[in-house]
This record gives C-alpha cells, structure tokens and sequence, in this order.
C-alpha cells in the first residue's frame, strides 16, 4: 500500500512528504541548502495511528469503524 497523502514544501529549500508505505506511516522532511542537505524520516505502524485515533475519540461507534477499517487494510 503505497499511497502519497500530502506532499508540499516549507520555503524554497526543504520540502516534506507524508504517505503510506508497506503498512506504515512515513513522514519525512528533506533539506537542500547551499551548504548544507539532510533529511529525516519517522514511520509509524498505521495500526499504532488508527489506535491513537480511536483512544482520543469518545463512545465506541468509532472503535467499530477501525476495526472495519484495519481489516480492510489487513491489519
């Protein structure tokens, strides 16, 4: 499941790019400078996402919705 979800750049020098990627979320920043480049890259496992999602939301109507959702992604 390779899925870009938003890409976009902050200033002319770095842009970022957050996806889905082999079940995980991938969040990554890369920099070009003048005289300096580097990047950064933090994945997380989507289950460990939609889990964050569901303890933050109220009620269990949307426990049942993630657990459709994460068996529709195989989790």
């Amino acid at each position: 499941m390779d899925k870009d979800l938003v890409q976009g750049s902050v200033g002319p020098e770095a842009k970022y790019d957050v996806a889905f990627v082999g079940g995980q979320l991938v969040a990554s920043l890369d920099y070009s400078g003048k005289e300096l480049g580097g990047s950064l890259a933090i994945k997380i496992p989507v289950k460990a996402v939609l889990d964050a999602i569901a303890a933050k939301i109220p009620g269990t109507l949307d426990d049942s919705i993630i657990k459709l959702i994460e068996a529709g992604l195989g989790l």
